[in-house]
């Protein structure tokens, strides 16, 4: 398990694996911001993975497939974003099974590994996942891209301080629940998510500094 500001070497295969840095994206998939960062991605050559909600890869199945084949993971953010640390054994479970069996319809491939929704969870919803199948994934850089930021200060959000070949970089290409109307200002931002992805990726160009996605 690969959480927060920490890694567990030894526990997962994913820690193993880390030889550069990791990039993830949350929320999707989405029509208008997916296939503009996949635009993005191909032209760097970087492999993402993106953690899909489930209501949305079946809501646009089509754009969870192109992801695939253009060569990025897709892993299982559950079926609608619940705080999981806050939900029953049996919601956990569908929450999570649910979406991998979907995944799997779309992609051929049950997915390996799993974000938990507001970076929430406990020792039940770590076993659990690890029941169906699920390595957990955090995050150690978040662009902070759910708030009214520009490109350039998503950037400088995820790039502070230093990045190393171990960081695991969190952006959003959607949002967990567009019916209120805050959430649907903030959909509408993802756009300097999009913006900023290549900004980071030159900064860890030019510092000599591997994108590798160990999920691969």
């Amino acid at each position: 398990m690969y959480m927060m500001e920490q890694v567990i070497a030894g526990k997962t295969s994913v820690a193993a694996k880390m030889r550069g840095v990791w990039f993830t994206f949350d929320d999707g998939p989405s029509p208008e911001y997916t296939p503009a960062l996949l635009s993005y991605l191909d032209g760097y050559g970087v492999k993402a993975t993106f953690f899909v909600c489930g209501k949305f890869a079946e809501q646009y199945p089509e754009i969870v497939r192109l992801t695939f084949t253009k060569g990025h993971e897709i892993g299982n953010h559950t079926w609608d974003h619940p705080d999981l640390k806050l939900s029953e054994e049996p919601e956990i479970i569908d929450q999570l099974e649910r979406t991998n069996v979907l995944i799997e319809s779309i992609t051929g491939m049950r997915p390996r590994h799993f974000r938990a929704p507001y970076s929430s969870y406990n020792k039940q919803v770590i076993q659990l996942a690890k029941a169906v199948g699920l390595d957990m994934v955090g995050w150690t850089r978040m662009g902070m891209d759910w708030e009214d930021r520009a490109p350039k200060n998503i950037a400088e959000c995820v790039l502070e301080k230093g990045i190393s070949e171990n960081d695991i970089i969190v952006l959003h290409d959607g949002c967990a629940d567009i019916l209120n109307s805050f959430d649907r200002i903030l959909y509408t931002k993802r756009w300097s998510t999009v913006s900023a992805t290549p900004l980071i990726i030159d900064k860890l160009n030019a510092n000599g500094i591997i994108v590798h996605n160990p999920g691969m």
